[in-house]
């Protein structure tokens, strides 16, 4: 057992066993062939700003400075549970923004709905991060799976905030 550095994923100080945590720039190199410099920039709480990129919310990561920030890019460990989950949010912004095509090899097998969802969730935290307000009434979409992602990502903003408060 090891207590990490705080980090945006978990409770400061938390105990956690380090067999349960993988390297983040294998999961980046192997499943989304990213250097993990870059990967690194998706889970560093700085992002959260306007025009930032953070997908790091909810996720179990170990390896960031005292500040909760990530300076040792090599140093980053996720937990195996969560390593498919972040490629599935860089996969969903790579898509929302036009990076990937829909037919990507890197976008992991799920379906449809759940990459709707999933995509829904990514571009409310890009509002979220942008400044936008956590009472939006959601995207004008057809699409009810990424209409429920966004909707549902900001009523886990509005609580996460109402229990920090």
């Amino acid at each position: 057992m090891f207590t990490p550095n705080p980090t945006p994923g978990m409770a400061a100080g938390a105990a956690v066993r380090d067999e349960d945590y993988v390297s983040f720039g294998d999961v980046c190199r192997d499943r989304l062939q990213m250097q993990c410099q870059y990967g690194s920039r998706y889970v560093d709480p700085r992002e959260k700003r306007p025009g930032g990129v953070y997908l790091g919310r909810h996720l179990s990561l170990t390896g960031f400075d005292a500040n909760g920030h990530v300076n040792d890019y090599h140093q980053l460990r996720i937990h195996r549970d969560d390593a498919e989950q972040f490629v599935m949010h860089v996969a969903a912004y790579k898509v929302q923004v036009g990076a990937w095509p829909m037919n990507d090899p890197r976008i992991p097998v799920m379906p449809p709905e759940l990459f709707s969802y999933l995509r829904g969730q990514v571009a409310a935290w890009l509002w979220i991060d942008g400044g936008g307000s956590l009472d939006a009434d959601g995207p004008d979409t057809r699409d009810e799976a990424l209409f429920n992602g966004f909707i549902d990502a900001l009523a886990q903003e509005r609580h996460a905030r109402a229990s920090q408060a």
